[in-house]
This record gives structure tokens, sequence and C-alpha cells, in this order.
């Protein structure tokens, strides 16, 4: 599975190509998990205030496709913004396995669909689903 990488303190996350629509460089960090835009009406995600890692510096924001819209339309986006893009890279899907359920009793964890282990840097990748999380937040912010 292609992925983009970003890596936060304690592990990276993976986010799957195929759920992005564009990337763009950023230079505002929000303070809040969620910020609405009205003159573009599209809602900013701080992935590093959900997750806790305020200190993070966000560097790229990576525009969700959605399913909901009209190609090249740029209203009503979701904006996951998050640390610097490390790299793209392929996790097979032999090496992806399932969130321990252990997890499941943090709050985000439904948001992955994946753990993964990468022998190099011995770091911890967690697969971050798209979906799941827009529907999350619509869930919060109504």
């Amino acid at each position: 599975m292609r992925v983009f990488i970003s890596s936060y303190k304690c592990f990276s996350l993976a986010i799957p190509i195929k759920y992005v629509s564009s990337v763009m460089l950023n230079t505002e960090n929000y303070e809040t998990k969620f910020f609405y835009n009205q003159e573009n009406r599209s809602t900013y995600v701080s992935l590093p205030v959900l997750f806790k890692c305020p200190q993070e510096i966000v560097r790229h924001g990576i525009i969700i496709k959605n399913t909901g819209t009209q190609d090249g339309e740029t209203e009503n986006k979701y904006v996951l913004l998050g640390t610097e893009i490390e790299n793209e890279s392929d996790i097979p899907f032999d090496k992806i396995y399932p969130v321990p359920r252990t997890l499941g009793l943090l709050q985000f964890s439904l948001i992955f669909s994946g753990i993964s282990f990468n022998k190099i840097s011995g770091g911890l990748i967690l697969l971050l689903n798209p979906e799941h999380l827009i529907q999350n937040i619509q869930k919060e912010l109504l």
C-alpha cells in the first residue's frame, strides 16, 4: 500500500495515498483540533493537537479526497495538518497488522486501520483511516 509517512514524537503516521487529493505547504499552527474556514467552507484538522503532540510543528496539509464533491471543487474539503511528509513509501499488506484491542481504550484509536513496524528505524507506524477520521469529526462538530 502506497502511503505518505510523517513522524511524531513516539510514532510515525502513514496516510494511504488513495485518499489524498493533494498536498500543500502550511505555515500556520492551530491550537484546536478542528478549525472550520468559512471562506472556503473547509475543515482543517490539526493532527499534532489531535494526537496530543502540540509541540510538533505543522509543515504540510493533506487534502483528503471527498467523494461527495465534483472533481476540482475547492470547497467543503478536509485538510489534515501534520508534520513534514518525510517520504512516500510502500508498506506491504502482509506487514500491516490489526490495531491491538488494548489500544481501543484510547479515544482516537478507531481512526487507525492498522499498525506496522519499521525494522530500520525500530519505529511504530500507525495507518490512518481518513474515512473514520472524517466520520468522527462530523460527529464531534454536530
